[in-house]
């Protein structure tokens, strides 16, 4: 019994990046290396350090398994984190760059654009397509009368749509929406110009959730 808590505590602690493969061996090496310490009290200390060895062992590989996978897990998360905010930041810049164009045609022409349709394409298609991105379309297929106005398009594949609404001469909102996970719900990121005392001001609103 103390050997073959030595020889699991040993592979539980080399193991120990396996998370259940170490863990098990971990334990069970724990188990038998306390039943061996008690069983070597009892017949004069005979196996008792390799008992103690295998306890030992249990004990770190399993209390280093356990570190290690709260360790990993955090790493998925905070990436998985980073890889959606590098994912969103498509759309902010592209809003930005559609707030800017706007406030250059209204301070030339003292007008907002007008209404602009869904470009590339409806964000339906978007996980059908490549690497699930919508693919580039060249700025003269922009051709919505908006789009032309403002002289914005994306010459790069996207995951996102761009809609530009204008709702009244004073008001109107760009939207870019997205489905990034693929899951059918439709994640939307929306930025509203309001003319307000001869000025063009620009809100942005959180994203909705995907």
């Amino acid at each position: 019994m103390a050997v073959a808590g030595m020889v699991l505590g040993i592979l539980g602690l080399v193991l120990c990046w396996l998370p259940f493969v170490g863990w098990a061996c971990a334990l069970v090496g724990i188990i038998l290396g306390a039943l061996g310490m008690s069983k070597a009290n009892k017949l004069g200390g005979k196996g008792k350090g390799m008992a103690v060895a295998g306890l030992i062992c249990g004990i770190l590989g399993l209390l280093i398994g356990v570190i290690l996978f709260v360790l990993a897990t955090m790493a998925v998360s905070s990436f998985d984190t980073y890889v959606t905010k590098s994912k969103r930041s498509e759309a902010s810049l592209q809003l930005r760059s559609i707030e800017t164009k706007i406030k250059t045609l209204y301070i030339d022409k003292s007008r907002l654009p007008n209404s602009a349709t869904v470009m590339p394409a409806p964000i339906s298609e978007l996980c059908s397509g490549p690497n699930q991105q919508l693919a580039n379309k060249p700025q003269s297929a922009w051709d919505a009368a908006g789009w032309q106005e403002m002289g914005f398009s994306v010459d790069e594949p996207s995951r996102y749509s761009y809609e530009w609404i204008k709702k009244s001469e004073t008001e109107g909102e760009a939207i870019a929406s997205t489905d990034l996970d693929c899951d059918g719900t439709i994640s939307t990121t929306k930025m509203t110009l309001r003319v307000t005392e001869g000025n063009l001001a620009a809100t942005y609103d959180e994203p909705t959730p995907d």
